[in-house]
């Protein structure tokens, strides 16, 4: 079974992990905030974890050089699979790789840079259904692992992503 059918089959669980990854990051904001505030030991009784500095997934991959590379060789994947070649057709794909890149950096926790459409309007019209949705997060997953990113880290993307899902196909 492919990544994709795994995320496909546990869509519900996908969607319950990236609502528990929200919460958490909500409730790390929330008493991180007012650390100062508060000072650290009240707020060390509030939320005995909420000392400990979350990674972001931008962390976790490095920052924004390794998102760049991974972008790269994610569309090297991308515009040789019969599945999803298409839609790229008559793009620039300089643009593409940086504003993706800008975007997966902005959604993965760091420094806001994106300036392009939002999800839904981006793929408006394009009629993208469920099995190539499927097969770019296929794509993405494989040249994340030949990167030598942990599974777990894998799973976290996996989890951002997949609520995009309603955005971006049918349209």
């Amino acid at each position: 079974m492919s990544f994709a059918d795994k995320i496909q089959q546990n869509k519900g669980l996908s969607l319950a992990f990236g609502g528990l990854l929200a919460a958490g990051g909500l409730a790390y904001y929330f008493f991180n905030k007012h650390r100062d505030e508060r000072g650290s030991d009240e707020v060390q009784k509030l939320c005995p974890h909420s000392a400990k500095k979350v990674q972001s997934v931008y962390d976790k991959l490095g920052g924004k050089e390794n998102i760049a590379l991974a972008v790269t060789k994610f569309y090297d994947k991308v515009l040789k699979d019969d599945r999803v070649k298409h839609f790229f057709k008559h793009t620039d794909m300089k643009h593409q790789t940086k504003q993706q890149t800008n975007f997966l950096c902005f959604a993965f926790g760091g420094p806001n840079n994106y300036v392009g459409k939002n999800m839904k309007d981006g793929h408006k019209g394009m009629n993208i259904d469920d099995s190539q949705f499927n097969a770019i997060v296929e794509l993405l997953a494989q040249t994340l692992t030949e990167m030598g990113v942990p599974q777990d880290v894998i799973g976290e993307i996996a989890a951002i992503c997949e609520p995009l899902r309603k955005d971006i196909c049918f349209q």
